[in-house]
């Protein structure tokens, strides 16, 4: 073989091995380009995940919970949950936080046959059946309790001097007594009208009660 032919022969194959190492950086870098935007796109769905998430569930961590108690409990029991009451007498126990306060009735035996819960102006508290205390409208319980629960009656009063519309429940399976929500209006009495329970239906439910329909038929 002449010097030219083994000449060209080197050239060949040292161009071919350019080629071959060419496409081995080509395809090296693609897959590091992709591998560098990857973790962008990753990052990108991390941060914008928690976004989409109900913000109602951050917003209830600073909401006091209140305790469910009901009719035909013990004190001990509510002591157990509320810890000792600020005030008692032979027929009523009362608890008050910073949030809320609650009034018990009691019977001779020490059972709970009524309770009241109401909210401290300005503050919210979480009840066991959804309905947040000091935020929670009168309209919006109503449409919340009416699945659960039957009978429900609806009135507007001015005791002691203040105007409050009170949604009531009957009796239901489930849940043998009496339940009432209240909401409260400090300007009712500057309406050019009687107030109506149309008058409250957006104002936040401020007082919860719960009561036996008959205390002596309720056993624990």
């Amino acid at each position: 073989m002449s010097y030219e032919a083994k000449s060209a022969m080197r050239w060949g194959a040292a161009i071919f091995a350019v080629a071959v190492l060419a496409t081995v950086v080509l395809v090296i870098w693609n897959v590091r380009a992709h591998k560098s935007t990857a973790p962008n796109n990753s990052t990108k769905a991390e941060n914008t995940a928690p976004a989409a998430r109900p913000s109602s569930l951050p917003a209830l961590a600073n909401v006091s919970q209140i305790p469910k108690l009901v009719p035909g409990d013990t004190c001990e029991e509510a002591e157990k949950a509320l810890g000792k009451p600020m005030e008692k007498d032979k027929f009523s126990r009362t608890w008050e936080t910073k949030d809320f306060v609650i009034t018990a009735t009691t019977d001779s035996t020490c059972h709970l046959a009524g309770i009241s819960i109401a909210v401290i102006t300005g503050h919210k508290a979480l009840m066991a059946d959804g309905l947040i205390l000091g935020a929670t409208t009168l309209a919006d319980a109503e449409k919340i309790l009416r699945k659960p629960l039957i009978e429900p009656s609806e009135s507007v009063e001015a005791a002691e001097g203040h105007w409050s519309a009170t949604i009531q429940f009957g009796p239901s399976p489930g849940m043998p007594f009496k339940t009432a929500y209240s909401a409260y209006s400090d300007k009712a009495d500057s309406m050019n009208h009687d107030p109506t329970i149309s008058d409250f239906k957006d104002l936040p439910v401020t007082q919860y009660n719960l009561e036996t329909v008959d205390p002596h038929s309720q056993t624990k």
